[in-house]
């Protein structure tokens, strides 16, 4: 048997971060298993308590809508007695002998229809009694004699309800032996105030209830087996007592024990609560106060009630019960131990897997930051789960933005879109994507090229898991090649220019000997025919056809020798004077010219021939492009700064340099940004077959370059053009004369 997996799994153990991680999830998790086994094995009450308590919420909720229900008929009675008609006489003293007769017959009959009523009370608004119903057990109910009738306006219940807002009632009890009862019995004393048409109160109607009737119907109730239930008031006198021995119970009926005799230290403890549980060496006590009427009830409204408006439900589980359902703590500890020994076994090897996953992740960081490309790991469900760092320098984020977001939340939606295609195809087919040409959008705006490669990633079953997308940036190799291609251009431009000149070089000489006695001769044939012949007219044709190749061979000359100029200072607006001059005879009488030219003395380099050659070239150009040879062309000189041309053209120029600015502005047919575009390319050219050559705007682009210079292209279709042209101003130079 092979000794290489336990070695692996020793040495594993031996990192310091292996048994940290151990350490980090073992120790948490056992504390709390021996904490919960220590609280289980010494709260052992507690649990069954709260199981108890449990079967006990329903025995205290139905005391409770029992209490309630009870009283609900005094409120419904005290609203009755409020309404009654001939009440309002009786408590201002203005009933005649029948009124009050009717309203004390009404009351007996009510006090008689509800068995629990002991006593039925009027009293006006100075605290005096007015009427008195007295309803002693297993007697009738009777109307007290007025020397019986009583002065209540000291009496606590009758200064709180004289005082209540409308609809609102008093409520107080009392147990055995109560200050306010004439009896030993306990009762439940409710109250309202009675207003006459205008809402004035003019006295209170009481109802005393029964409470022996009302405690025995809380104490049908029976408690859970084993457990002994308990009524006490307000003041801890029993209403209801607990199961003596011989499992008789009892209700109060004389003067028997409070609570205070048999459970003092338990009473102090709930008296001040309002519900909960109390363990203690006499058994567990679980308790809730019954509100003669609860507060969330409609009825309460907003009820003024004296401290004793509630009764206290008590069950008592006896500590024989509670110690037959307990458990042993030994069972706790032992299962405490072994669950520690598989929790231990289990943290060990989950720490060695986020170990190796950990430094997995770390190895794939440090590899693939040193790598300049954009590397991406997805999930199933297309969420980013690895970024590298290259990807977020170029993106401007931190990894907590990508990692477990989708492309859409990263990239412009269409690419996102894109993006995720790409991937969900990859997930159905396992197919790779390889050197497939895209873009990304940089976080500045920018859009580089990039080379991508996005392969499936899949587990030890061949099942694919995730996506692997690895982009390289192609934008430098892009431009490369396209400056490449730029080169190769230029270099077969060249290499023509090259060879016209060679050849134009070659043949000038002789091509100049065979023009001049064409032009010379036709010239004296010309001379001697009468004017208007048709001889004559030919003659011109020839004439014209001569010059027009001496004018190519110059031409050619002087772009394919590309010889340096001979540069002087000298001021331009003589010399464009003079181009002007020699211009305007071969310019159509239908276009009109503008000269606009500044005067400044300002001096440029320059060969005054190639500047004139400039001027020439534009402003034929100019012509010819309006329509039917109709327009206006003009030509402006003025002088700027290198930040405003530079402004306007978006060229570089020599900072802090001034420049001579040359405009030559048409308003013919305009070019398009195509043609515009190629305009000085050599032998580019839109005339027709044998109007143009395409050298003379190439011409005009490398004199400026040679009087290191600047040109720029204005052009609308249909709006006509400008083009203006920047030659530097000579400094600290003077104007040659010549």
């Amino acid at each position: 048997m092979s000794t290489a997996p336990i070695v692996t799994l020793i040495g594993k153990l031996k990192r310091s971060r292996v048994m940290q991680l151990t350490l980090a999830f073992f120790l948490p998790a056992m504390t709390l298993i021996v904490l919960l086994s220590i609280y289980f094995s010494s709260r052992e009450y507690d649990f069954h308590s709260i199981k108890i308590k449990s079967a006990l919420e329903q025995l205290l909720a139905n005391s409770q809508l029992s209490l309630l229900s009870q009283n609900e008929f005094i409120v419904s009675d005290l609203d009755f007695i409020t309404t009654l008609p001939d009440l309002t006489a009786v408590l201002l003293n203005q009933s005649s002998p029948s009124q009050r007769q009717s309203i004390t017959s009404t009351l007996s009959t009510l006090s008689e229809a509800r068995p629990g009523y002991t006593k039925i009370r009027i009293i006006d608004v100075n605290g005096h009694e007015q009427i008195s119903i007295l309803h002693p057990l297993r007697s009738k109910a009777s109307a007290q004699p007025d020397s019986m009738l009583q002065d209540l306006h000291l009496r606590t219940f009758f200064t709180q309800s004289i005082k209540l807002p409308r609809q609102d009632i008093y409520i107080a009890s009392s147990g055995p032996a109560g200050q306010d009862s004439l009896s030993t019995a306990p009762f439940i004393r409710i109250a309202k105030p009675i207003r006459d048409a205008s809402g004035r109160i003019i006295g209170v109607a009481v109802i005393n209830s029964n409470g022996v009737q009302q405690a025995e119907a809380l104490m049908k109730h029976e408690s859970i087996a084993g457990c002994n239930a308990m009524l006490v008031t307000h003041d801890g006198n029993y209403l209801g007592l607990p199961r003596y021995d011989d499992g008789s119970r009892k209700l109060l009926q004389d003067a028997d024990p409070s609570i205070t005799a048999t459970f003092p230290e338990e009473w102090s403890y709930i008296k001040t609560r309002t519900e909960g549980q109390l363990l203690s060496r006499k058994g567990l006590f679980i308790f809730r106060r019954l509100y003669l009427i609860p507060y969330h009830s409609p009825l309460r409204r907003d009820t003024i009630s004296s401290e004793g408006d509630y009764w206290v439900m008590i069950q008592h589980v006896p500590p024989s019960v509670i110690k037959a359902m307990q458990s042993a703590t030994l069972d706790y500890m032992l299962m405490a131990g072994a669950a520690g020994i598989i929790m231990f076994i289990g943290a060990l090897f989950l720490a060695i897997r986020i170990d190796d996953s950990r430094r997995k992740r770390q190895e794939l960081e440090t590899v693939t930051g040193t790598i300049p490309a954009f590397i991406f790991m997805k999930d199933p469900q297309l969420r980013y789960s690895f970024a590298n760092q290259y990807a977020l320098n170029q993106l401007q984020c931190k990894k907590e933005t990508i990692i477990n977001k989708r492309s859409g939340d990263i990239f412009p939606a269409d690419t996102a879109a894109l993006f995720e295609k790409e991937d969900l195809e990859i997930l159905q087919t396992g197919k790779s994507i390889i050197n497939q040409n895209g873009e990304i959008l940089l976080a500045d705006g920018t859009t580089i090229a990039v080379l991508t490669n996005k392969v499936p990633l899949t587990n030890y079953n061949n099942e694919i898991e995730g996506i692997i997308s690895v982009s390289m940036d192609w934008s430098m190799q892009k431009e490369s090649e396209e400056k490449n291609r730029m080169l190769e251009n230029k270099l077969r431009d060249r290499q023509k220019i090259e060879m016209l000149g060679t050849l134009a070089g070659g043949i000038a000489h002789d091509f100049n000997n065979l023009l001049t006695p064409i032009i010379g001769y036709s010239e004296l044939v010309l001379e001697s025919l009468p004017e208007k012949s048709e001889l004559g007219e030919s003659l011109n044709t020839v004439i014209k056809a001569a010059m027009r190749g001496k004018k190519l061979i110059r031409q050619m000359l002087m772009f394919g020798r590309n010889d340096t100029p001979s540069l002087r200072p000298c001021q331009l607006k003589p010399i464009l004077d003079e181009a002007m001059d020699f211009l305007r005879p071969s310019i159509p009488s239908t276009v009109r010219m503008e000269i606009l030219i500044a005067d400044f003395s300002d001096a440029v380099m320059c060969d005054p021939m190639q500047i004139q050659q400039i001027i020439l070239n534009l402003c034929t150009n100019a012509w010819q492009a309006m329509v039917n040879e109709t327009g206006t062309v003009s030509v402006e000189l003025s002088k700027t700064t290198a930040e405003n041309a530079m402004a306007a053209i978006n060229k570089p120029l020599l900072r802090d340099q001034v420049y001579a600015r040359i405009t030559v502005r048409d308003d013919g047919t305009g070019m398009s940004k195509t043609v515009s575009d190629c305009m000085f390319d050599p032998f580019y050219t839109t005339k027709e077959v044998g109007k143009g050559t395409g050298l003379g705007l190439s011409v005009v682009y490398g004199i400026v370059k040679a009087h290191k210079g600047e040109i720029s292209v204005e052009s609308t279709e249909g709006s006509g053009t400008a083009v203006t042209v920047f030659l530097p101003v000579a400094v600290n130079q003077t104007a040659d004369e010549g």
